[in-house]
């Protein structure tokens, strides 16, 4: 037993430095305090529709630095927490991993991050290519928004 303590150790450690990995809690994803649904497309859309409210989608995936920079400087501002907490259900897929190749698909997704506002049958109301910071994204949250409630 002694003798394995040594290694052990050495993977525990490992483990716990290990902090860049989402914490997974009751089916939703922490993306620093956004709270994100899982990838279950079927879910959110039930979701949107009993609390009608519109979808935000963040199509990403693991190897995009654009995608990793909305994880640590966008969605850590308070003011879009809290925005798309509230007046949207967010969902975040990986296009190339289970049920998300199929959200990548269904919307032609092939450049990342892909940031859609979507109503709450799945149409889309708003579409960004690329990386946005916290105005940026308030900006068209709060347009698209706007369009669902327009509808």
């Amino acid at each position: 037993m002694k003798k394995h303590l040594p290694i052990f150790l050495f993977i525990l450690v490992c483990c716990l430095s290990c902090n860049d990995a989402p914490v997974r809690v009751l089916g939703k994803q922490d993306y620093g305090k956004v709270m994100f649904e899982n990838d279950n497309f079927d879910d959110v859309i039930a979701a949107a529709k009993a609390q009608n409210k519109p979808i935000f989608l963040d199509v990403y995936t693991n190897w995009c630095g654009w995608c990793k920079r909305l994880d640590i400087t966008t969605y850590q501002d308070p003011q879009v927490i809290k925005y798309l907490n509230t007046n949207f259900i967010p969902l975040k897929v990986n296009a190339e991993s289970g049920r998300g190749y199929a959200v990548k698909v269904r919307y032609g997704v092939n450049s990342y991050p892909r940031l859609l506002f979507l109503d709450s049958d799945g149409k889309p109301l708003l579409t960004i290519k690329g990386y946005r910071d916290a105005k940026g994204l308030l900006q068209a949250a709060t347009k698209a928004a706007d369009i669902y409630k327009s509808n």
